[in-house]
């Protein structure tokens, strides 16, 4: 697998070392421990997926997701949310989110999740390649 990049983005999920370890495996690991500045990161940065920590005190930050998304559509994000925040799921779901997990979160799973989103990535992203120079 090339060189994959994923931003940890939320005080949780930027802190969790066994998940940073378990990810380095598969992908260049940045952190944004307090979500301030993904829109900013996700545009310098080429980040592949992002796993964003959803924070009880910032309902609108799922609104954020709506915005990465309308800039990079293939870029894939994944949410973490408390365990009663159904209603701010739907919402991350209808801006874009690929999937979701709540707290507390299993770190192997989210690991084999974001592994198996990174390789269909470069799976895909290598036959849409192939197909487009067969076109020419």
């Amino acid at each position: 697998m090339k060189n994959r990049c994923v931003l940890l983005s939320g005080p949780a999920v930027a802190d969790d070392e066994d998940l940073d370890i378990g990810l380095q495996n598969y992908a260049v690991v940045f952190k944004n421990p307090d979500n301030n500045r993904l829109e900013t990161i996700s545009s310098e940065k080429k980040i592949d997926l992002i796993l964003l920590e959803l924070l009880d005190e910032h309902p609108a930050e799922t609104e954020v997701i709506k915005k990465i998304k309308a800039r990079h559509p293939h870029l894939e994000i994944i949410v973490i949310a408390g365990a009663s925040d159904s209603e701010m799921l739907a919402k991350a779901f209808e801006c874009g989110a690929k999937d979701a997990f709540r707290k507390p979160y299993k770190t192997a799973l989210i690991v084999e999740r974001i592994a198996a989103l990174l390789y269909h990535q470069e799976h895909v992203g290598m036959q849409l390649t192939d197909e487009d120079e067969a076109l020419e």
